[in-house]
């Protein structure tokens, strides 16, 4: 049984896929996930769109077509090392790595729109996020995420509790 269970740890590393025999509550949540990040892509176009930045919209559709293609993670990208830092939840919603250096922070209401980031640098402590079309910056640490909007200062304030989570496929 030990045995099984190595290998079967040892194929998750390689393919990041569940295995057949995981419970079924496990096995949907990987398909709610898909469809939030699906459905919060389709916002983005949606709003690329209406604010007439055609360029940005097609290239979030590319991304769009490539993560459904994928399966959504790009295994040549150095980050995917880095699986435990992809998804960051908070009380009101999470943030969701995307492909490339693209986040998403997006909200439980079903009614915001979501933040499009992107990534900026990543250590050891935070994931440093620029927002597409605000001067915001946020650090996702490991137990709350910090905000700095250039057109306040230059102090990052605490605005979420919250915490690394594992995101599933």
């Amino acid at each position: 049984m030990v045995d099984q269970i190595k290998a079967e740890r040892e194929e998750f590393a390689k393919k990041l896929e569940l295995p057949q025999q995981a419970p079924a509550a496990l096995t949907a949540q990987p398909k709610v996930a898909r469809a939030r990040l699906e459905s919060a892509y389709e916002v983005a176009v949606k709003d690329y769109t209406k604010a007439k930045n055609d360029e940005r919209a097609d290239s979030v559709e590319k991304e769009l077509a490539e993560f459904r293609t994928s399966g959504g993670i790009q295994k040549s990208d150095p980050q995917v090392a880095d699986r435990d830092r992809q998804m960051w939840v908070q009380s009101r919603g999470y943030f969701l790595k995307g492909l490339g250096k693209d986040w998403l922070e997006k909200w439980d209401d079903g009614k915001s729109m979501p933040n499009l980031f992107q990534e900026v640098q990543r250590t050891a402590d935070y994931i440093e996020l620029r927002n597409a079309h605000l001067p915001v910056t946020c650090r996702l640490y490991k137990d709350r995420a910090v905000f700095r909007d250039d057109r306040q200062g230059p102090e990052f304030k605490q605005v979420y509790s919250g915490g690394w989570r594992m995101p599933t496929r």
